[in-house]
């Protein structure tokens, strides 16, 4: 894969032999890998669902970006950036009684960047009628940083060595209902959900930032590279709080192949702390 959205090279009127570009956009190429192996097994029994499995993926990504000073449009330049990932899962859907079906499921991943990561999910449906049920979901996800978090070594950015997984934690409640006389179906969601870790390009400290400019500047400069970094792929300690309401309605239309359908939703997005960029 190629990617450029301007040229990095001077192209004044009379441009001068080993002139400073006046501008210098982001350019990059990528030769990228990624091989998975995935096993998982179904078991049925009375009156459960079980599914378990494993799951292993390599990812391998050779990128101009991943090399200081390396040039787009010559790959002998480039660097190999990879991570590993494995992972194991189960679930089980349990009909415990006529009326309800218990979901409970676990996925564990150790990724080669970032460690060991749990994703649990705790879920009860209740269905007192073929016209209605009601769904109680908990759960916590995660999101492993790519490359370009992790590994980028352009652009006046790096990324920390310590670089965690961004997390949520999520609770869901809906209700819905149909109504056969008339066919209308409404429906009810109310969710909330915290997530932490945030991965943000944030800027270093100034001495830092100070210093990496004059070894810049000892350097010549070399105008074939950037000066810096002056930011930071790094995790954001500042939760991010998501509350949410949304109503649903469907209206067939008698003798007709039309149904009128509709839905609204409030969402309330906060930052624990004022974010300043």
């Amino acid at each position: 894969y190629f990617y450029s959205n301007q040229k990095n090279l001077y192209t004044g009127l009379n441009p001068q032999p080993n002139a400073f570009p006046d501008f210098r956009y982001a350019q990059s190429g990528y030769d990228d890998t990624r091989d998975t192996l995935r096993a998982q097994g179904n078991l049925t029994f009375t009156n459960h669902l079980l599914t378990l499995g494993t799951e292993y993926v390599h990812y391998e990504s050779r990128s101009n970006l991943w090399a200081e000073g390396g040039d787009p449009n010559d790959d002998s330049t480039w660097a190999t950036a990879k991570t590993n990932n494995v992972a194991a899962f189960i679930e089980d859907q349990w009909a415990a009684a006529p009326m309800w079906t218990l979901t409970g499921g676990l996925r564990v991943d150790d990724n080669s960047r970032v460690g060991v990561n749990a994703s649990p999910r705790l879920a009860a449906n209740f269905v007192p009628n073929s016209d209605e049920f009601i769904l109680v979901s908990l759960s916590r996800g995660y999101r492993v940083p790519n490359f370009i978090e992790s590994e980028i070594r352009e652009y006046y950015f790096a990324s920390d060595p310590n670089l965690e997984a961004e997390t949520i934690s999520a609770i869901e409640i809906e209700w819905s209902q149909r109504f056969n006389d008339h066919g209308l179906t409404v429906g009810l969601n109310g969710f909330a959900n915290r997530s932490n870790d945030l991965i943000w390009a944030l800027p270093l400290d100034g001495a830092t930032m100070n210093a990496n400019y004059i070894a810049w500047l000892g350097s010549g400069p070399d105008f074939t590279q950037q000066p810096g970094p002056f930011f930071q792929f790094a995790n954001l300690d500042n939760p991010v709080t998501v509350l949410g309401l949304e109503a649903t309605a469907r209206q067939p239309i008698t003798d007709t192949p039309w149904t009128l359908w509709g839905n609204t939703t409030w969402q309330s997005y906060r930052h624990r702390d004022p974010v300043r960029f």
